[in-house]
């Protein structure tokens, strides 16, 4: 099972945490966006626990409607590093947030695509999705 995402903001910000123009298709250079970013290059390198920091961050930081992937991905980490009672709490507030995602994922287990931020009509949309594997 994977699961991709596709970001192109720059690793640098407008230091914003209010600039969200994703939703009138504008490319927004915002503080969550970027850390999204970083956190995905912690991610990559298999830097696990700078990568929980970060995703903490976002949780902690981001507006509401785009937390609830960041559970997904966080269990998935923590499953990833043998912490199968943190995974468990992140998978359960995953599911009752994207139900049918859930479903997809993590019961059927087929590959799953999902945006943390809106990318229909930016730029991003143009960029091929990152595909993540976890190792355990």
């Amino acid at each position: 099972m994977k699961a991709y995402s596709r970001s192109s903001t720059p690793l640098y910000s407008m230091n914003s945490s209010k600039t969200d123009l994703s939703d009138v298709g504008l490319c927004s250079l915002n503080v969550h966006e970027t850390n999204y970013n970083i956190f995905l290059c912690h991610l990559i390198t298999r830097d696990y626990d700078r990568a929980i920091e970060k995703v903490n961050e976002i949780i902690g930081q981001a507006p509401g409607k785009y937390q609830r992937h960041f559970f997904l991905i966080r269990g998935l980490i923590y499953e990833a590093q043998g912490k199968a009672d943190k995974a468990s709490k992140d998978y359960q507030k995953y599911e009752k947030a994207e139900g049918k995602n859930y479903e997809t994922f993590m019961i059927e287990g087929r590959d799953l695509v999902f945006e943390p931020f809106p990318v229909k009509q930016r730029l991003c949309a143009k960029f091929e999705s990152i595909k993540v594997q976890l190792n355990s």
